[in-house]
């Protein structure tokens, strides 16, 4: 990457999710650009990683991906779980989130503390903070999430 700077505003939730994509794509080009490493590491050293199924992820600290899991181009966050026979592509998952056995999730957003429940399939979907996805449910193109939870910090 060259000296170039710009800004992003991420001030929708496609948005958001196009910025993280970004961000990861520009630390991994940074790195094989360079010769160097990028500027953070793409799986955290704290991060207990069981999965042998993980193309271009960003894993953070203290976060425990089981095995049997498949990850794609997701940014998954401090102090998660994902568990085993689980698969994640091109989604965010914020900290403090837990991902129950068998579930499907693509191109969503998963805020702080969510739990989604054993065999849950999301597509396209935004989970608010600390909001339960019932078990063996099926969303598509929704916002799941109490409105006063929307946007939690």
């Amino acid at each position: 990457m060259s000296n170039e700077q710009f800004g992003l505003r991420a001030n929708t939730v496609q948005m958001y999710h196009f910025a993280n994509a970004k961000i990861l794509e520009w630390w991994s080009a940074d790195g094989k650009n360079t010769g160097q490493l990028p500027l953070l590491p793409s799986i955290s050293s704290t991060a207990n990683i069981r999965s042998t199924q993980m193309q271009e992820c960003c894993i953070d600290d203290n976060t425990t991906i089981e095995e049997k899991t498949s990850l794609k181009h997701s940014h998954i966050g401090p102090n998660s779980v994902v568990e085993s026979k689980t698969r994640i592509s091109q989604s965010v998952i914020m900290g403090h989130v837990t991902i129950k056995q068998r579930c499907i999730i693509h191109n969503c957003i998963l805020c702080n503390g969510c739990t989604v429940e054993e065999g849950s399939e999301l597509k396209d979907c935004l989970v608010g903070a600390q909001h339960i996805v019932t078990s063996g449910s099926q969303h598509y193109r929704e916002v799941l999430t109490d409105a006063d939870r929307l946007i939690e910090i």
